[in-house]
């Protein structure tokens, strides 16, 4: 089966890191799902129309990379 353009539509993501609570806490303002357990970040995505899933996909992975980058810059 396809799903058309204007259906709703929903992706998954996980993202294994040591950082997990930061990331998890870069997606406070992102109108998305997400949870953890260990070191996996679980985050769920829906849009009512492929393109506002895309949308949001791409809002939150920046999000997520502008975390990992500040991560990446903070010297432990």
């Amino acid at each position: 089966m396809v799903t058309k353009k204007s259906e709703p539509w929903s992706m998954a993501i996980s993202i294994n890191t040591d950082s997990v609570h930061a990331l998890a806490a870069s997606l406070a303002c992102e109108e998305v799902s997400h949870g953890f357990i260990d070191s996996t970040l679980n985050i769920s995505v829906t849009g009512s129309s492929s393109s506002e899933l895309r949308a949001k996909y791409n809002s939150t992975m920046r999000s997520i990379r502008a975390a990992v980058d500040v991560l990446d810059g903070v010297v432990v």
